[in-house]
């Protein structure tokens, strides 16, 4: 590993049984299960070029660089604080050659990057309606959790724009939200390819839901049976503790 600065109120965390190490804050907004769940549910396909649009400290777009080592990776992050988090996580692990971060508002996309340059394009987005909910005092929690510098209209335009057709866009939402996804990804133009929920225990509802579309395209939909995240006794299920440790890379 590269020695990089590490900041007052930062901390390096190891993921993957120490193939992976994240630079995060020490308080404040740090990293779910979410990106993990979603790089995992990415298929093993000959990925060259992976954008991710919002990265945070880049915990999904540093798995995937595991995962695909021949690909090239593109990070666009709206906090500097997180995007320069995330740059130096590239260069802690020695993958500055191939992962780029840049700290940007990706509505504003065509200022970042040229169209139609990347097989795949993921996010996992902020999904609670701004001015619906309470809002937290946290500001960058806000911006993590609720859809005040982007829109779900927002994310999938910008895949849109950043995909070579027939190109795959991956997304985790909340699930009681799935039907505006999908009515946001069909009239931008994409096709659902594979749908999967996820359970927090097999006997209680979804709370996220991962879906892979195609841009272009209208395929037939295959619903994947559920990721349930914990088992008997609060432990994580036997598929979720493979892909914490590291075993389902």
């Amino acid at each position: 590993m590269t020695e990089v600065e590490i900041k007052r109120g930062e901390q390096i965390t190891p993921f993957f049984r120490g193939r992976l190490k994240i630079i995060q804050k020490t308080t404040g907004p740090r990293f779910s299960l979410d990106p993990i769940w979603l790089a995992h549910f990415v298929r093993r396909r000959a990925y060259s070029k992976i954008a991710e649009l919002g990265c945070g400290t880049g915990i999904a777009l540093f798995t995937l660089a595991l995962r695909f080592p021949r690909a090239k990776l593109f990070g666009i992050e709206i906090l500097e604080r997180y995007a320069d988090m995330a740059a130096r996580t590239a260069e802690l692990n020695g993958l500055s050659s191939r992962v780029h971060i840049v700290c940007g508002d990706f509505r504003n996309i065509k200022k970042f990057s040229k169209p139609s340059l990347f097989d795949l394009v993921i996010s996992n987005p902020p999904f609670l309606p701004e001015g619906r909910v309470r809002r937290t005092k946290d500001p960058e929690l806000a911006i993590f959790r609720y859809e005040i510098t982007s829109a779900i209209d927002d994310v999938v335009r910008a895949a849109g724009y950043l995909l070579k057709p027939s190109g795959d866009f991956v997304i985790i939402f909340d699930a009681r939200r799935v039907s505006d996804l999908v009515a946001e990804l069909r009239r931008a133009g994409f096709g659902i390819y594979r749908m999967r929920f996820v359970h927090p225990f097999a006997d209680r509802a979804a709370e996220r839901v991962m879906v892979e579309a195609k841009k272009g395209k209208r395929p037939t939909a295959t619903v994947e049976p559920p990721l349930v995240v914990h088992g008997e006794g609060k432990k994580f299920s036997d598929e979720v503790d493979s892909y914490v440790e590291g075993l389902a890379l």
